[in-house]
């Protein structure tokens, strides 16, 4: 198959009239000039974007403003509403989900899963059937999936005992670190699926845990780290030192962790994560939703650091969007008109190789085909060059989408009404609404 467009992401640079060709899986042909046939012609292609943070389940909490003041209110909600999944009713959420986040570009998904165990009145046929539903809607929807299987073993850090998980949280449990990686080592990687491990945070796992965790994790692994001062205020409390600290004490700082969020950080703290290398997963757009304050992915990336985009709580399923929340943050914290320039957003959204795929992400001779076409006929960019996209951040602009060169998304209007019906009818299921 062989795709015209009137402009394509090669590299950090836009270039005009490029034809590529898809043999198979993989890119076969770049050709600048874009001479000959072509059996579809498109706007603007890109590589697939890349959602490094993804909470499937959270999306059925979009627009439920009353589930509490702030972060840890919300969290009841969000513990409330984890109860009401079983096997079956995940799979059909994320499935949707996974259709949404395709529409809005993202090919790559790192689904940050930990809702592990059945609930007080029905258990599960597996211990990993939770997630084996997850790597279901993955690959009905089309998507690559990393299942970034997160071991969440404590209810907070204590200097004393650790005690175990209880009430709604204890389906995220599993009983130790042995048993955490244990049934990990069981699931099964595809075509389309990855496996990375992860612990929740340092609230729910030692830090022998965690060294245990990524000395087995050969693909990398993920923590969320810095979210909240409550936070910081618990290890403090437990350690002596604070989360950055913690870590760096123990050799677990390294370009094989990605640290999601980081928004309680300080400078210092921030400048030792980008010496180590350590990936930042930022999510404006829940960052903003939970009050958890402006996103340091500009700051971090100063520093040398760097960043990776996730969609988290699913506020915002458009990668283009979430991109454009990035620049504003970086614009609101330093009180300037510029933030991330469009080069180093295009960046941001096409790093894959975090997620365990560095096949991905490019559009050159040998990369996979996920690719991206972008409609740039709508009056909303008129006047804007084609570069600056992620900092316009044009919702809906999406138009087609291959994965492993397959196309995935063919008519993406018709595709969000038929979507829109079918997400909102699982929601009220799940919320037993009408």
């Amino acid at each position: 198959m062989r795709i015209a467009a009137r402009w394509a992401l090669l590299g950090e640079e836009l270039v005009s009239n490029v034809a590529v060709t898809i043999e198979a899986d993989h890119i076969a042909a770049v050709d600048r000039g874009g001479h000959g046939r072509a059996d579809t012609e498109v706007e603007l292609l890109t590589p697939g974007f890349a959602n490094a943070h993804s909470h499937a389940f959270h999306r059925a909490l979009r627009g439920r403003v009353g589930l509490g003041a702030d972060f840890w209110a919300w969290r009841h909600a969000m513990l409330a509403l984890a109860e009401r999944l079983d096997p079956e009713r995940y799979r059909r959420l994320a499935y949707l989900v996974d259709r949404e986040l395709l529409l809005g570009g993202y090919t790559t998904i790192a689904e940050f899963h930990y809702v592990h165990r059945g609930t007080a009145s029905q258990s599960l046929a597996s211990p990993n059937a939770m997630g084996e539903a997850l790597v279901d809607a993955a690959q009905a929807a089309g998507c690559r999936l990393t299942l970034v299987d997160a071991a969440y073993l404590h209810p907070e850090p204590s200097r004393r005992a650790w005690s175990a998980l209880d009430g709604p949280a204890r389906r995220f449990a599993d009983t130790s670190v042995e048993a955490y990686l244990a049934r990990v080592s069981e699931i099964d990687e595809g075509p389309l699926v990855r496996v990375q491990h992860a612990a929740h945070s340092l609230r729910t796992c030692r830090p022998e845990e965690l060294s245990e965790i990524a000395a087995a994790a050969h693909r990398g692994w993920h923590l969320h780290l810095v979210e909240q001062p409550r936070e910081v205020a618990m290890v403090e409390a437990a350690y002596g030192a604070p989360p950055v600290a913690v870590l760096e004490r123990h050799g677990l700082l390294s370009e094989r962790l990605v640290a999601v969020h980081l928004n309680a950080a300080t400078d210092p703290e921030l400048t030792t994560l980008a010496d180590h290398g350590v990936w930042l997963a930022a999510c404006p757009s829940t960052e903003e939703d939970l009050g958890d304050g402006l996103s340091p992915a500009a700051r971090y990336r100063a520093l040398g650091g760097r960043v990776l985009l996730g969609s988290d709580e699913q506020v915002v399923s458009d990668a283009l969007a979430e991109a454009s929340r990035l620049e504003a943050h970086a614009r609101l914290q330093a009180r300037a008109r510029r933030g991330f320039a469009p080069e180093a957003l295009w960046r941001v959204l096409t790093a894959h190789a975090p997620l365990g795929w560095p096949e991905v992400g490019r559009i050159e001779v040998g990369a996979a085909a996920d690719l991206v076409a972008l409609d740039l006929d709508d009056v909303t960019l008129a006047g804007v060059h084609p570069h600056a996209l992620p900092v316009v951040g044009p919702a809906g602009r999406v138009s087609r989408v291959w994965v492993a060169g397959r196309l995935r998304v063919e008519d993406a209007a018709s595709e969000r009404r038929e979507l829109s019906r079918e997400l909102a009818a699982v929601i009220r299921e799940l919320w037993s609404e009408r």
